[in-house]
């Protein structure tokens, strides 16, 4: 049983050594962020954590009591 759901979960990933982990870091909100995507495409991987980085950086910039342009 237990090999079959071995087998059946890396069905679900797709072919081992295909895809790649594309990761950054970053500190944001005084806090630091680390994202890694695994994908087949790597531009599509830089352009999803960019767009995470984004987000983080567009809510710090509404909500921070730090900065004085906020709430």
């Amino acid at each position: 049983m237990v090999k079959f759901i071995s087998i059946f979960l890396l069905g679900l990933i797709g072919p081992i050594g295909l895809s790649q982990t594309i990761s950054r870091d970053t500190t944001l909100m005084g806090s630091y962020f680390s994202i890694a995507v695994r994908s087949d495409d790597p531009e599509a991987a830089h352009a999803a954590i960019t767009a995470s980085f984004k987000l983080i950086s567009e809510t710090e910039a509404a909500i921070s009591s730090w900065l004085p342009n906020s709430f």
